[in-house]
């Protein structure tokens, strides 16, 4: 590439940013939003949206597992428990514990004992 384009691009990308991003944002404004008012389909569609975006996240892995047995789908809870698991390393004796205040006060949920 000449140098005079190298430049131009420089000062370019200074007044005119490029509207992509790699990744959005980290916010669980509105999975906590979602949770709040106990829609729990959309709060693990938010949470796996960070999942995606952010798989470090630990809070999400756990708010997916709770949230997937609050609704019943057993499956993708264990699914996500064994993906936690691995790449966080966790023992299969310990438990895992959801913090998610409205599922601790649901007594309909099957959340985690702490």
């Amino acid at each position: 590439m000449p140098f005079a384009e190298f430049c131009g691009r420089c000062w370019a990308g200074l007044f005119y940013p490029e509207d992509r991003f790699n990744k959005p944002p980290l916010s669980y404004t509105l999975a906590d939003f979602y949770c709040k008012n106990h829609r729990h389909e959309e709060t693990v569609r938010e949470h796996l949206r960070i999942i995606c975006h952010c798989p470090d996240q630990r809070k999400s892995y756990l708010e997916v597992i709770a949230h997937c047995r609050a609704i019943g789908a057993i499956k993708m809870a264990n699914q996500y428990e064994r993906r936690y698991r691995r790449r966080f390393k966790i023992s299969r004796s310990r438990n895992l514990s959801c913090k998610c205040s409205v599922l601790a006060e649901d007594p309909r949920s099957d959340s985690f004992p702490d």
